[in-house]
């Protein structure tokens, strides 16, 4: 579900709420003082809202441009990591071209496809591994 959004390791909630908090605390001030003053606004509110207009405008292309730029990224790293996938599975069956069709070394030869089979899952998981921080992915079982 969303429990990773509690997390700290890798997330931006904290450098957010670093700006966040202090802004909305000074925000929440400056009403109060604005309530209990005696300040009328005599302009009218055009101006603030031409001001809030353009914040408002400036943000919204920052965020859509932020979303972007991560929309792109993590489908480079995801196709990257798929070329990863394909290449150990190219490197596998290469492996298996080179193994001898002979009738009399058959068991023997399906025991090291086996073998070459359980060591690149494993290889393959340990890969995985190093890109996630230590979380651990399934491989086959190397006793057979």
């Amino acid at each position: 579900g969303l429990l990773f959004l509690l997390k700290l390791k890798g997330s931006v909630f904290p450098k957010a709420l670093v700006w966040a908090i202090p802004s909305s605390f000074a925000s929440g001030v400056f009403f109060f003082i604005k309530e209990w003053s005696e300040y009328t606004d005599d302009r009218g509110t055009g101006v603030a809202m031409t001001a809030v207009a353009g914040f408002v405008s400036i943000l919204g292309f920052l965020v859509v441009f932020r979303s972007n730029q991560a929309w792109s990224r993590f489908w480079e790293g995801a196709d990257l990591l798929q070329q990863a996938r394909g290449q150990w599975v190219s490197a596998t069956s290469s492996l298996f071209a080179f193994t001898t069709s002979a009738k009399e070394k058959e068991e023997e030869t399906k025991r090291f496809m086996g073998l070459v089979s359980r060591l690149m899952s494993l290889m393959y998981s340990e890969a995985l591994c190093n890109l996630c921080d230590g979380m651990s992915f399934e491989h086959l079982d190397l006793n057979g």
